[in-house]
């Protein structure tokens, strides 16, 4: 009977402290006394190793021996105890060493690559030392000095990413993330809680837990057999002929999109499921007929990717359904190490933007199984062109009846051009000229003067409240260095579009007025009637929120709900093949 993993890794973890423990047992008095002054010097010499390694930041034996940015921790995790090794008692391996190297051995489960760091010098060193094979202390020294970096590493991938998101023009900052490395290998070693440490540095999110359960799946699937790539016709529509309907109906069964064949154990991974279906599965007398169920699935992965669920297979969907499965693990991945960089998500309410998917999801509870109190589609910045930036702010007030202050790219390269070629573009338009973004401005009149102004950028263009206004009937105002905010848009039908990017960065949502009944519920004066009256109100009217409301403007090409489907999107603005080239092409642990 084969041995399950979690048996497998308890028999790792524990071979150390049995070796070590049967090698202790044979020996006799004398031995023990001559033991006792070995392990004195050979602590004393690991002891110096070990202070030697910290103070050069340099580990020669590791695959990436330079660690400038943990000095400090490992500083702090062996000055207070003279450097002493922290891994080995009377000189032979803790149990908390095999657990150690187990932890690490499972990196590729959370996202992260495990050949960074080093298993197999770890395991040869430490089982060395557990059948007794003589070790000088500076091998020693190396030998425990690694571990403990090695595992810094990890825990502070685990909480802070790999990559600084800065170095990618993001506006998140993981510097206020920054954990107590040296305290969380102490606690480990002392409390005996190696795994639950490592829990405790991972993001606390449902979506983290659910795309990490999601990855294990996705993996699996990647290493089954499964068809090759789809033959691609021009447009597949329900009840055509398609020669490859097996293969269809057997990759939408893997992927969950159509429901368990007879005679599968609902029970089996879904790896098994797809090894045991890797046969043809028999059709009903309809042959090869593209239609009944099967459609239903292709509609249910058109949704999961982003895609108009119409059940016809065009290019947009061959190319998703003839995306490597090795890919879309790629994508979780990325998208678990995007979750990493995230600051601490203390309280609710929040509100995020995930910009791939073109959705905004407002939570009143960030407590594990949280659903979205609302949720809908939003417009994006055009790829390309005027992108939505990715950062972190707090929804301070809201604007009811705003004006709208173009930028000066859209006052330079649309405002003034249209001016030239009608002299009442701006009044068709409901625009003025203003000498300042302030909504006190007086407006300034229409003459060769102040158009020469607006040309030179030294006055602005505004646009009136009312219904034609391009922010619609209600603004979200997070201040940022971005100038981007939420806001409601008079082009209604832009959101039954199925690739949304098409502002100048900010962000329009779907039902605004929605939001702003979440976002005023705690201030009883705004009732839902006083809210659309304000709206409609044709003067703008500024609402200070009692309690600023967090705002994420994220970028995942990969979502896990609730229910465990996984929802995939394009890259869009090209962000993860930006990410994945930093992950493979720069030096880890070098924030």
């Amino acid at each position: 009977m084969p041995m399950i993993p979690d048996l497998r890794s308890a028999v790792r973890a524990f071979s150390f402290v049995a070796l070590a423990t049967a090698t202790l047992g044979v020996m006799g008095p004398a031995s023990h006394a001559q033991a006792d002054t070995v392990r004195t010097d050979l602590a004393g010499s690991a002891a110096a190793q070990i202070r030697t390694r910290i103070r050069e930041g340099h580990e020669p034996h590791l695959r990436w021996p330079e660690f400038p940015h943990y000095q400090a921790e490992m500083e702090a995790l062996y000055g207070p105890g003279g450097y002493q090794p922290l891994w080995t008692e009377n000189n032979r391996p803790r149990r908390q060493a095999g657990e150690a190297i187990e932890i690490l051995r499972q990196a590729e489960s959370r996202g992260l690559p495990v050949e960074e760091f080093d298993l197999s010098y770890l395991e040869e060193g430490w089982r060395s030392l557990a059948f007794g094979t003589p070790m000088s202390g500076e091998e020693l020294g190396d030998l425990d000095a690694a571990t403990s970096l090695l595992l810094m590493r990890h825990l502070s991938d685990l909480h802070n990413g790999r990559i600084n998101p800065g170095t990618l023009s993001h506006g998140l900052d993981i510097e206020p993330k920054k954990y107590g490395l040296a305290a969380a290998v102490r606690r480990s070693l002392e409390e005996g809680r190696m795994s639950l440490v490592v829990e405790e540095a991972e993001p606390q999110l449902e979506q983290y837990r659910t795309l990490k359960v999601a990855l294990g799946r996705y993996r699996a699937l990647a290493q089954s057999p499964h068809p090759a790539s789809l033959p691609v016709t021009a447009r597949l529509r329900p009840g055509d002929r398609y020669a490859a309907v097996r293969d269809l109906d057997h990759l939408l069964r893997m992927l969950g999109d159509l429901g368990t064949p007879a005679g599968v154990d609902t029970s089996a991974s879904p790896a098994d499921r797809a090894q045991a279906h890797s046969d043809p599965i028999a059709l009903p007398p309809a042959g090869l007929i593209y239609g009944g169920e099967l459609v239903n699935g292709v509609r249910r992965y058109q949704e999961r990717h982003g895609l108009s669920p119409d059940g016809i297979v065009g290019p947009a969907t061959w190319k998703a359904l003839n995306q490597p499965l090795a890919r879309r693990v790629r994508q979780i991945e990325l998208a678990l190490e995007r979750l990493r960089w995230l600051p601490d998500m203390e309280s609710a309410p929040l509100v995020i933007v995930n910009i791939p998917s073109f959705r905004l999801y407002v939570f009143d509870s960030i407590t594990p199984g949280a659903r979205p109190a609302l949720q809908m589609n939003v417009v994006v910045g055009k790829a390309g062109l005027s992108g939505t930036p990715v950062f972190a702010d707090r929804i301070r007030y809201i604007e009811f009846s705003p004006y709208w202050y173009p930028p000066r790219s859209i006052i330079k390269d649309e405002i003034v051009p249209g001016l030239a070629r009608n002299s009442k573009y701006l009044v068709s338009h409901d625009m003025e000229i203003v000498p300042g973004t302030s909504d006190e401005s007086k407006v300034l009149d229409m003459n060769a003067e102040n158009l020469k102004r607006l040309r030179t950028g030294s006055a602005w263009v505004r646009q009136r409240p009312g219904p034609r206004n391009s922010l619609g009937l209600v603004k979200f105002v997070f201040p940022n260095s971005h100038n981007i905010y939420l806001h409601d848009t008079p082009s209604r039908s832009l959101f039954a579009r199925e690739r949304r990017d098409f502002s100048h960065g900010c962000i329009r949502v779907q039902d605004p007025r929605a939001l702003a009944e979440f976002l005023l519920r705690d201030q009883p004066e705004w009732t839902p009637e006083e809210i659309g009256k304000a709206m409609l109100a044709g003067s703008a009217r500024r609402v200070n929120l009692k309690t600023p409301v967090p705002v994420y403007i994220l970028y995942a090409t990969a979502v896990s709900r609730p229910d465990g489907a996984v929802l995939l999107f394009d890259d869009l603005y090209g962000q993860d093949k930006e990410l994945d080239h930093a992950l493979l092409e720069g030096e880890p642990f070098a924030r």
